[in-house]
């Protein structure tokens, strides 16, 4: 699946509008748009959205469309299991 399908499920499924989750992410809202609908951002553009996928509250409280692989997001584990370095999905773009 594609980051900006799911983060359009998210978000119309949390009733945010595309400004508000734009803002919160630190892009333009056109950005954001464009990147749901299948056209690739800017790179800078990306960094600040896996940036805010891994920090934002919403992950914490599992919310977030990748809260599965942040802590709190049902996906915990023991210290013997943690990986030395940071699991990310590969999403396409």
């Amino acid at each position: 699946m594609r980051i900006g399908t799911v983060l359009r499920k998210w978000r119309i499924g949390s009733e945010r509008s595309l400004r508000e989750v734009a803002a919160e992410i630190g892009i333009h809202h056109s950005t954001l748009a464009r990147l749901e609908k299948g056209i690739s951002p800017p790179v800078e553009a990306l960094i600040k959205i896996g940036m805010w996928l891994i920090t934002s509250e919403e992950s914490v409280n599992g919310t977030n469309p990748n809260s599965g692989a942040i802590a709190g997001g049902g996906n915990e584990r023991t210290d013997e299991e943690v990986p030395t370095a940071i699991e990310l999905p590969k999403w396409e773009v």
